[in-house]
């Protein structure tokens, strides 16, 4: 996705915040928000399976959902607590740029 910056949805991940909000080790789910530069946010789920020829992960998707323009929400509204409280305590956080993802 981020080193498709220069593809035809190249400008949609540009500069997006990537959060990895949920994982464990022992687990096979990884919780990740999306947050573009347009201030629309996405929450969804991978599921993670370890491929031990290659020794690494394959990720398929699962259904999530969308939060249009988090700014606006206020913040008292479950769907901004429900953010805000993953956001804080994300695992990591990752930017795409032009040059691919990130640390940020």
């Amino acid at each position: 996705m981020c080193e498709d910056s220069s593809g035809s949805e190249g400008e949609l991940w540009r500069d997006t915040d990537i959060y990895v909000v949920d994982f464990f080790e022992y687990e096979k789910y990884v919780g990740v928000w999306f947050v573009y530069k347009d201030g629309n946010a996405h929450h969804t789920g991978f599921i993670l399976e370890l491929d031990k020829t290659t020794i690494e992960y394959e990720a398929s998707g699962t259904k999530g959902h969308p939060l249009d323009n988090i700014n606006s929400i206020q913040k008292g509204d479950p769907a901004r607590f429900e953010f805000d409280r993953q956001i804080q305590a994300a695992i990591k956080h990752y930017k795409c740029g032009e040059s691919g993802l990130k640390s940020a």
